[in-house]
């Protein structure tokens, strides 16, 4: 955030990512070459999976871990004087999709025919 701050971002936004089926096998070898094994009980317990993995689907980290991290994310930009969220963006790019109608001015290869 210190960094942030120091090159004058005005805005944050965060997420989770979800966990992929592809790679949770990668990310558990890489978590035991570096010592902490243990942290595979951790990801179980925040995507709410038991080994083995066999979802074919990427699976969402649980809301109660997924607001605590948002809400020291939101927490620790605030102290920043650091928004949170592209609320404004967003509301004009919905504004300006329903004032002009991105369809009726889009050309087809039928129009050339």
């Amino acid at each position: 955030m210190d960094e942030c701050q120091q090159i004058d971002i005005k805005r944050v936004c965060g997420s989770i990512l979800r966990l992929r089926y592809d790679i949770w096998i990668r990310i558990k070898e890489i978590l035991q070459l570096f010592g902490v094994s243990w942290a595979t009980k951790e990801y179980e317990m925040i995507y709410g999976f038991q080994e083995p993995f066999l979802y074919k689907y990427n699976l969402s980290a649980n809301t109660t871990y997924t607001d605590n991290v948002i809400n020291n994310l939101k927490a620790e930009i605030s102290k920043k004087n650091i928004l949170f969220g592209f609320n404004e963006l967003m509301q004009q790019i919905t504004e300006s999709r329903q004032t002009c109608a991105i369809s009726s001015k889009q050309l087809k290869l039928n129009d050339f025919v």
